[in-house]
């Protein structure tokens, strides 16, 4: 038992250690990818009057230029297929503190965003 309890102390706080500084080093890329994310929205924007009527492009020239973009609560239920997603969202919310995890959850988000409004023709 005490074998297991300080496995579970290391990987808290290898955890921890991660949160904190684990993305430290890849912030730079992080802020690359971010900008080629937004380029490939104005892109979309751009094509989107020809090539996908139902989009605004106007909408998707905001998104790109948004900073930061995340779910909201009944987005979370949407994304997690979830009835209740409170739980989904308080996690997100503490994971997103740092900068640095915000915009990994951002660039995720408006990925997903864009996949979504390409599939439907409501926007």
């Amino acid at each position: 038992m005490e074998l297991l309890n300080e496995d579970l102390q290391n990987g808290v706080g290898s955890l921890v250690r991660f949160y904190f500084s684990g993305l430290h080093d890849l912030r730079e890329d992080l802020a690359a990818l971010h900008r080629r994310c937004d380029a490939e929205i104005e892109d979309l924007a751009r094509v989107a009057p020809t090539e996908f009527p139902w989009l605004k492009a106007a909408e998707l020239r905001k998104l790109a230029h948004t900073r930061t973009f995340l779910p909201g609560r009944g987005d979370m239920a949407v994304v997690f297929e979830l009835t209740n997603a409170s739980a989904a969202y308080l996690a997100m919310r503490l994971l997103i503190l740092r900068k640095d995890w915000r915009q990994v959850a951002t660039i995720l988000y408006k990925c997903y965003f864009c996949t979504i409004l390409l599939r439907s023709e409501r926007f």
